[in-house]
C-alpha cells in the first residue's frame, strides 16, 4: 500500500508541474521499494521526467545543477533510450564548467549513436574545438581531418579546416599542415592565410609567407598586423629591405607591433646611410617603447653610436 501512495505521489507532482518534487518521490520509492513490481512504472516516468528538467537548469544556466541530476541518476538515465534532445546543450555545460573530458565524451557518444553521417556532422567542430582548447592537439588534428574526410563540402569545412592547420602548427608538424595548403581548392579565410604565413615562416618559405600575406590583399582586405608583420620580416630576410621598410612604418603607425617595426625601421635607414634619421627613431623607441627586448636593442645601439 505504501509503494502506491508514493507512486501515485509521484505522478500527481508531475501532473501538477513539480517535477523536481516529482523526481524526488520517485527516487525515493526506487530506493524504498527496490523490489516493487511497480519500480519499472516509477523508473519509466523518471526516465520521462529527468531530461526536460535537465534541459530547464542549462537554459536558466544552472549547469551544475543539471550535472548534479545528471551524476545522481546516470544509471537510470544510461538505461533509457539515450535519445536525449539536450545532449549537445548538455556538453556545452561540461565545457563551461572546466569538466572538458566529460564535454568530450558526450559529443564522441553522440557521433557514436548518431542515426546518420548527417546527424552527426554538426558535433565534429565542439568536439576538435574542446580537444584543441585542453591543448590535446593530436586529437583536435584527428577528429578535423576525420570531418574533413567525411564531410568535403560540409558546413563547418572551413572552420575545422582552419582548426586541422593550427593544431598541425601547435603540434610543430608543419610540412604536413603546408601539404594541406597546396590544395588548391582549401577553403579561402582569412584566418587560413594568416596561418599560412605562420606555417610557411616556420618552413623558413619566405616567398611563400609573401604570396599568403598577399592574397588577402588580393581579395581586397586589409592585412592584419601579424601577416604584415611576417610579410615585411620575409621581405628583409629576402634582401627587400626597401620594400619592407613602408610596411615596417605602418606597423610602427599601428601599434600592436609598434616597438618591433620601429626598431626595423632604424635599421634599414642604417643601411640607407641614414643615420640622424635611425638614431632619433632609437631614442623615441628607448623613450617611449614598451617592450623590453627592443628598447634595449635600441639603447645599445645609441651606446655604440655615442661611444
Amino acid at each position: 500500500m505504501r509503494e502506491e501512495i508514493l507512486l501515485k505521489l509521484g505522478i500527481t507532482l508531475h501532473l501538477s508541474g513539480e517535477p523536481l518534487r516529482a523526481i524526488e518521490t520517485l527516487g525515493k520509492f526506487r530506493r524504498n521499494f527496490a523490489s516493487s513490481p511497480l519500480r519499472a512504472e516509477a523508473e519509466a516516468l523518471m526516465a520521462e521526467i529527468l531530461p526536460p528538467e535537465m534541459e530547464n537548469f542549462i537554459a536558466k544556466g544552472e549547469d551544475l545543477q543539471a550535472v548534479i541530476l545528471l551524476e545522481k541518476y546516470r544509471e537510470l538515465l544510461i538505461r533509457g533510450d539515450g535519445k536525449w534532445p539536450f545532449l549537445p546543450k548538455l556538453a556545452k555545460a561540461f565545457a563551461r564548467l572546466g569538466l572538458f573530458d566529460r564535454g568530450c565524451r558526450v559529443y564522441l557518444y553522440m557521433i557514436d549513436h548518431a542515426k546518420s553521417d548527417d546527424a552527426a556532422e554538426s558535433f565534429y567542430l565542439p568536439l576538435a574545438s574542446l580537444y584543441y582548447d585542453r591543448d590535446e592537439y593530436t586529437l583536435a588534428e584527428k577528429y578535423s581531418k576525420t570531418y574533413l574526410k567525411q564531410y568535403p563540402k560540409g558546413s563547418n569545412r572551413t572552420a575545422l579546416f582552419l582548426l586541422r592547420l593550427r593544431s598541425l602548427y601547435k603540434l610543430a608538424r608543419f610540412e604536413e599542415a603546408a601539404e594541406l595548403l597546396q590544395d588548391k581548392q582549401y577553403p579561402r579565410s582569412t584566418k587560413i592565410e594568416l596561418m599560412a604565413t605562420q606555417i610557411y615562416w616556420e618552413l623558413g618559405d619566405y616567398n611563400k609567407v609573401i604570396d599568403f600575406a598577399n592574397r588577402l590583399g588580393d581579395r581586397g582586405e586589409a592585412i592584419p598586423p601579424s601577416g604584415l608583420l611576417l610579410e615585411a620580416e620575409a621581405l628583409r630576410r629576402l634582401g627587400h629591405a626597401k620594400q619592407a621598410l613602408p610596411l615596417y612604418e605602418v606597423l610602427a603607425e599601428e601599434g600592436t607591433f609598434g616597438d618591433q617595426a620601429t626598431y626595423r625601421c632604424g635599421q634599414i635607414l642604417i643601411a640607407k646611410g641614414e643615420r640622424v634619421r635611425a638614431l632619433k627613431l632609437f631614442t623615441d623607441l628607448v623613450e617611449k617603447g614598451k617592450n623590453a627586448l627592443w628598447r634595449q636593442l635600441a639603447s645599445d645601439f645609441i651606446a655604440a653610436e655615442t661611444y
